[in-house]
């Protein structure tokens, strides 16, 4: 089982960005966004060109393809 990696701080945030590492974005378990971090505020993060809340979503990294990923990108295809 893969071990998911969520990013809960803000120097997650950052690192993600400077690595230009592919985040997923989930609200309420469902997968809502995806893409590289190409902004940081202390409330928002800014993937691709939408903003999502901090305080309302997960983020996580999307490789290795974690549990929450593949069953969310399987519900994509159905």
């Amino acid at each position: 089982m893969t071990k998911t990696r969520t990013l809960i701080s803000p120097i997650h945030f950052h690192t993600a960005a400077l690595d230009r590492a592919v985040i997923l974005v989930f609200q309420d378990g469902e997968l809502i966004g995806s893409g590289r971090i190409s902004e940081i505020t202390d409330s928002d993060v800014k993937i691709r060109d939408e903003y999502f809340v901090i305080e309302n979503c997960t983020f996580q990294y999307a490789w290795p393809l974690n549990t929450n990923a593949r069953s969310a990108i399987l519900a994509l295809k159905e």
